[in-house]
């Protein structure tokens, strides 16, 4: 019985180790310029596709409900087509939870549209935006 109650006390500290080192990461990658970074790298690869680039830069406001990004720009095989400057959204962090991104409001300072975009490869995913979570925006 002894030996149980002491298993029981390292599986507990085990885990209360594994939640501060998950607490800690999600720190690093939202509070820190670095972390942020690599987070919009993250984001950038998951918006784009075959035939389509997404560059996002300069995140801010992660958890707060106001997400900002200096910059998002979109590439395709002949280069930029369109960019988007000082990007604003009113969202709902926890609905990802749900997986849904749900946005009450997205805001674009300047929007620069270059030409429009060359049409994108067919592979029969007609419709979808590629992205791991629904998307909502009101």
């Amino acid at each position: 019985m002894r030996l149980l109650a002491l298993a029981w006390k390292y599986v507990r500290y085990g885990l209360l180790a594994l939640v501060a080192l998950a607490a800690g990461a999600v720190a690093m990658l939202t509070l820190t310029e670095a972390g942020r970074g690599s987070l919009a790298s993250v984001a950038s690869g998951l918006a784009s596709a075959p035939g389509r680039q997404v560059r996002i830069s300069g995140l801010d406001g992660i958890w707060s409900g106001h997400l900002t990004a200096r910059q998002v720009l979109v590439e395709d095989s002949e280069g930029p087509w369109l960019a988007l400057r000082d990007v604003e959204i009113d969202w709902s962090p926890l609905a990802l939870l749900g997986l849904t991104f749900t946005a009450d409001r997205v805001h674009a300072g300047r929007v620069e549209l270059a030409r429009l975009p060359e049409p994108a490869p067919q592979d029969g995913a007609r419709g979808s935006s590629g992205l791991p979570v629904g998307v909502d925006i009101r």
